[in-house]
């Protein structure tokens, strides 16, 4: 219990407190501004905006204090007579929200849900980053490991059929539809959305030189973290597509996608399965 109670009250302090202060952007109707910070530690008008699911995990994390704040009832009173009655209060209420947990999960598995997207996006960077590798005219690092950014501007000239300076969703399609997703349901037209989604940051459903420059040396270093620590791989083999694409099964593995993978988007309909997961 004291170890659960550990680990929340470190998470929603100094990990989430220091994620707070760095990410930190000014706020305006509830939603923060991207990029800008001009009130700095203001209490209403400066911080971070979430998901609500994200929101409903911080209340899940503060709700498990609880037995521990139980436990420690008797200390901050200054009283033994009470101790052994504070104890077994907080074991039950700790087995009733285990149980509560478990049930929360079984009729709202929005983390499997999460976890199945998550999978889905790291699939869609290894395909797309293999192919690019397999389309350019060099290679996709440089000696020191960096990304190449002339060999990406090159790899955009190729893809923009009419030559615009844009990449429009017809054009990404074109380049994702002789890509196999290994191991995963993921349609094309999924893909596209994503990419499209994570490259166009100007939001306008198309994609220049500079986003698709930015995008895709993002998807490099994300990659690149995964490289195994034994050797370097160097810009030659890039074999930390291997190593990346590697983690991505073992995590797919985790989740069971291949064989759950219904369950977990469908929610309840298989109750019986989720609650042997649970």
């Amino acid at each position: 219990m004291g170890l659960l109670a550990g680990s929340t009250v470190l998470l929603l302090t100094i990990i989430w407190g220091t994620c707070v202060i760095v990410g930190k952007c000014d706020i305006e109707d509830s939603i923060a501004l991207d990029s800008t910070d001009t009130r700095g530690f203001h209490l209403t008008g400066s911080g971070v905006s979430t998901d609500i699911w994200t929101s409903y995990a911080a209340r899940i994390m503060i709700i498990s204090v609880i037995p521990f704040l139980i436990v420690q009832l008797p200390q901050i009173l200054h009283s033994t007579s009470g101790r052994h009655l504070a104890v077994l209060i907080g074991f039950v209420v700790s087995v009733c929200l285990l149980i509560s947990y478990c049930l929360y999960q079984i009729f709202q598995p929005w983390i499997q849900k999460r976890k199945l997207e998550y999978i889905k996006h790291k699939h869609v960077i290894v395909g797309l980053l293999r192919h690019l590798k397999m389309r350019s005219l060099g290679r996709l690092l440089n000696d020191d490991g960096t990304p190449n950014k002339e060999v990406i501007k090159k790899l955009f000239a190729t893809i923009d059929e009419n030559k615009d300076g844009h990449l429009t969703h017809g054009e990404m399609t074109a380049l994702v539809v002789g890509i196999q997703f290994e191991e995963i349901d993921l349609e094309h037209d999924d893909a596209v959305r994503r990419i499209m989604a994570d490259f166009d940051t100007s939001r306008n459903q198309l994609i220049d030189e500079e986003e698709f420059v930015t995008g895709v040396c993002r998807w490099l270093q994300a990659a690149g973290r995964s490289r195994a620590p034994a050797g370097d791989a160097g810009s030659h083999t890039v074999k930390f597509l291997s190593d990346f694409h590697t983690e991505t099964k073992r995590e797919h593995d985790l989740i069971d996608v291949g064989g759950h993978g219904d369950e977990v988007s469908e929610g309840v309909e298989n109750a019986k399965w989720i609650s042997i997961k649970a």
